[in-house]
């Protein structure tokens, strides 16, 4: 079998299809870990200014997404978030996981409540956050698809995340994003949102990974998945998925 290197140089491009073809077949030779080398970056973000549709491509979204900046964050994004709603839900060959995280005055002296499934934890019992960890939510809203509808990828078994979070800005505006029970990484997502009318999917972990220490920075846990099993086959093609 020719080696990404070899197909780099050989295969023939005419189409948009034959560029397809070849990101495709590169992560087909790709091993869990493997850094994407640079020629492929640079052939994946050449098939995105011939036809971006094929981001949604399901094998081509599973060893390219977040590969390279797709979509800068919204304008209002760059704002400071005043306050912060999420609600978890976890799932799976283990110990199940739920908790609300509700923060207010997140931008200036962040006061924390955090309700689990036993107990109440109010910030009077003196729950510690750095404002930044909260702010870092807002510039990683980046690398936002439009899709058509919301849509559930799920190509894992065993543990099922479920994510829902309420953003509010300085200016007031609100969005809410959510995984849709989607564990295409491995603590849920990709997010996914609505702006303006518009939907969107997140196509990088920047915003998972900005959610993840949030969890640590309140010394949450995110879930205890044992035997986890992934097939991209049996989550369905994405493209169609998210413009049926």
């Amino acid at each position: 079998m020719l080696s990404i290197a070899d197909l780099h140089q050989t295969y023939p491009l005419e189409s948009d299809c034959d560029w397809a073809a070849l990101l495709a077949a590169y992560v087909l030779r790709m091993s869990e870990g493997d850094s994407i080398p640079e020629f492929a970056k640079d052939d994946f973000a050449a098939l995105m200014q011939r036809n971006p549709a094929y981001a949604l491509k399901s094998h081509i979204m599973m060893g390219f997404i977040g590969a390279i900046p797709l979509v800068q964050a919204p304008p209002f994004a760059g704002q400071a978030i005043t306050e912060v709603e999420i609600v978890y839900d976890w799932g799976g060959m283990g110990e199940s996981v739920h908790y609300e995280i509700r923060i207010t005055e997140a931008d200036t002296s962040p006061n924390v409540t955090v309700q689990t499934s036993e107990e109440s934890l109010p910030a009077s019992v003196g729950i510690q956050l750095d404002p930044a960890v909260v702010q870092a939510l807002g510039p990683a809203l980046t690398n936002l698809l439009p899709t058509q509808r919301e849509l559930t990828l799920v190509p894992c078994t065993d543990s099922f995340p479920d994510w829902h979070a309420d953003l509010a800005f300085k200016d007031n505006r609100r969005i809410t994003l959510s995984t849709y029970r989607s564990n295409f990484f491995g603590l849920g997502g990709p997010w996914q949102t609505e702006i303006d009318g518009q939907k969107y999917i997140s196509y990088s972990s920047q915003f998972v990974k900005a959610v993840f220490e949030l969890l640590k920075a309140l010394e949450l846990e995110p879930g205890q998945p044992m035997g986890m099993y992934c097939n991209i086959d049996q989550m369905g093609e994405v493209l169609d998925l998210a413009y049926p």
